[in-house]
């Protein structure tokens, strides 16, 4: 009760057509009774999964803090990213001033981090994978239409 919970994603691809890869972060923010509170997906440059899946969170922080919600329970479908919040020496060098970043944040919030088995966290992959395909950084207000069928 009185808590918003987000799920979040990261999803990486390798392009075929070309010598590179593409990839994208989501999340799910949910108050205690499941209405979805916002949405969002993001095109990201970064070399591999564990940094979308990273910076996933780093992107969920940021909306959370301004929008004040400010009691959150994270849920992602990385173990790694979990030991990353007592572990943050192992981040990826490239986002250690973001993670930095987002560690402050929620130094000033109460959270918690849980890890979900990936067939349980479907809207943030839908998400993830909307970033892959798009460009920048999206915001929903309300579910977008292609995660409703798994935010029932």
């Amino acid at each position: 009760y009185g808590s918003v919970k987000i799920n979040t994603d990261g999803a990486h691809k390798r392009d075929s057509s070309k010598a590179g890869s593409k990839a994208g972060s989501g999340g799910v923010f949910r108050d205690y009774q499941g209405h979805v509170l916002g949405a969002f997906s993001a095109n990201l440059d970064v070399p591999c999964a564990v940094h979308a899946e990273v910076l996933a969170v780093i992107k969920a922080i940021e909306p959370a803090w301004l929008h004040t919600w400010h009691n959150v329970w994270i849920e992602i479908d990385s173990l790694l990213v979990t030991k990353l919040f007592r572990s943050p020496h192992l981040v990826p060098w490239l986002l250690r001033v973001d993670w930095q970043n987002c560690l402050h944040r929620l130094q000033h919030m109460s959270f918690k981090i849980s890890h979900i088995f990936r067939k349980g966290n479907h809207a943030a992959d839908a998400l993830a994978n909307h970033g892959v395909l798009g460009s920048g950084l999206i915001w929903w207000d309300t579910a977008p239409s292609f995660i409703l069928p798994f935010c029932q």
